[in-house]
């Protein structure tokens, strides 16, 4: 019998003979350790084919899984725990917001965005450090070019709209990441909010004590005009909201407060939308 933990996160014991399965939203990883060998598959699942997800494999290594094709890590001890660590997508996203949004001058609001997360699968060692073996999307995101022709990069696309209500994230997904983006217009101009997109790699992924959700720390945006630069602050903690929150992977890539960069941009038609 497959061993199926509830939570896919932190540390997570490998049996000699035994298939553990993780499950990170629609993906599942069969790991089988024969001797000092890894053995690991990867098997992705429609997103209208949930109950597939719920269900354990029933052979501890199942002859039509195994022939599809695997990855094997060799080691020169039998290995016994495994880490999987959440991490952000490895380029920004692009999302839009629910509605389209005019920002008055002087406004404030708070935008609450959920994401597909990466995973990376570590080794334990011995003496408690980590060795990465790989790392991977837990949704195949599609690639996108945001921005215009000469001031742009590329970027994923993801389909989830940005809410302002963050209420509406009660349901658990181990597979997603919620972060909070506030932007404050300090433009005498209205603000038009089309898309924005995510340097998610800044921020840190933190787990409430309660909601068993996956939070970024917090972005915080602050525009002064199409012609200037907007001061961009990229929270070094866990948000406010989360009750004793639990660090699960610091920042990949940190940058100091009182960023500044052209986070809005003009777009075809004459819209603004933040790169």
């Amino acid at each position: 019998m497959d061993n199926l933990p509830a939570k896919p996160w932190g540390e997570q014991q490998i049996t000699q003979g035994k298939t553990l399965v993780v499950t990170i939203g629609a993906l599942k990883l069969h790991l089988f350790r024969r001797e000092n060998d890894l053995l690991v598959v990867e098997k992705r699942v429609m997103p209208d084919s949930q109950e597939t997800i719920k269900t354990a494999v029933n052979d501890d290594i199942n002859a039509t899984l195994w022939q599809s094709g695997f990855r094997r890590y060799a080691f020169n001890t039998p290995l016994d725990r495994m880490v999987v660590r959440p991490l952000p997508p490895a380029r920004p996203v692009v999302v839009r917001p629910r509605e389209p949004l005019h920002l008055a001058p002087a406004a404030k609001i708070d935008f609450y965005i959920s994401f597909p997360l990466d995973y990376q699968l570590n080794a334990q060692r011995s003496d408690n450090g980590l060795i990465q073996l790989e790392r991977g999307p837990s949704t195949i995101l599609s690639d996108t070019w945001f921005g215009d022709s000469t001031q742009g990069h590329i970027a994923f696309s993801i389909k989830t709209r940005a809410q302002r209500d963050r209420s509406s994230y009660k349901e658990r997904d181990w597979g997603r990441g919620v972060v909070r983006m506030t932007i404050h217009n300090e433009a005498d101009t209205l603000l038009r909010c089309d898309k924005f997109s995510l340097r998610l790699a800044h921020c840190a992924l933190y787990e409430g004590a309660d909601d068993g959700h996956i939070w970024a720390s917090s972005i915080q945006v602050t525009y002064r005009g199409a012609d200037a630069l907007s001061s961009l602050n990229y929270e070094t903690k866990a948000p406010p909201y989360l009750e004793q929150p639990t660090l699960l992977t610091a920042s990949e890539e940190p940058v100091s407060s009182g960023l500044l960069r052209r986070t809005f941009g003009r777009i075809t038609g004459g819209g603004i939308a933040a790169i």
